[in-house]
């Protein structure tokens, strides 16, 4: 084999390899804000106060106006239940609590809420055809209430965006011929909020209440904001 070919060769291999690099990249980023009703940042909040949690996602590739987020979909898990989520906008079935999904993505709309489950399951949508740009965009957000019987003491409730499950719920960005293999090529950030626990003297309801809701899986309603 002439020296010619050997640096061909080798030159082939390269490419191979930065190729299956940059296959195995992040490309996509989630992130979880948790904000008052007028969309200021907030670490706590006290009985009856309503809050929203946000979820971002954001084209990490470097693309500027070029790029951007076609399609996203992800979960919100919740670790513990000292809240309530309440009704928001219009929703279709009435009255349920409400996940809004972001204008932009108000197509394919997915997503409900299993409180049993502590979980916001496969919320988001698709985009149209012009690219948005590689700046944060507004997935969806989700309105929640701290009961006014949480007069205990304060804990940190722990928010955390993860992969969508559905086989057709694909995370996809501007400019890219295949969806992102949504484990590897995806993160997924997480928000804390301190929230009044319920008094001693409730815990036991509280808890006769997740029983009962086991019983059933609550299927609620989702919306384009």
């Amino acid at each position: 084999m002439s020296r010619k070919h050997v640096l061909l060769s080798v030159l082939v291999f390269l490419v191979l390899v930065l190729a299956s690099q940059v296959q195995g990249a992040i490309k996509a980023g989630f992130t979880v804000q948790i904000v008052d009703t007028a969309d200021n940042p907030i670490a706590q909040v006290v009985a009856g106060q309503q809050f929203k949690a946000k979820v971002y996602v954001q084209d990490l590739r470097g693309l500027g106006a070029t790029g951007g987020v076609f399609s996203a979909f992800a979960d919100l898990t919740y670790d513990l239940d000292y809240m309530d989520w309440v009704v928001t906008g219009s929703p279709t079935p009435a009255p349920q609590p409400t996940i809004q999904v972001a204008p932009f993505f108000a197509n394919f709309l997915s997503g409900t809420i299993d409180e049993p489950n502590r979980l916001v399951d496969e919320a988001g949508g698709m985009g149209g055809f012009t690219p948005p740009g590689d700046a944060m965009q507004l997935l969806f957000t989700i309105t929640g209430e701290v009961p006014l019987s949480n007069t205990g003491p304060l804990t940190a409730v722990t928010f955390a965006a993860n992969p969508a499950e559905g086989a057709t719920l694909d995370l996809s960005l501007y400019g890219l011929g295949t969806a992102l293999d949504r484990i590897n090529e995806a993160t997924y950030g997480t928000a804390q909020l301190m929230v009044p626990t319920p008094e001693p003297g409730t815990l036991g309801l509280l808890a006769f209440g997740v029983l009962m809701g086991l019983s059933r899986r609550r299927k609620t309603g989702c919306q384009s904001a």
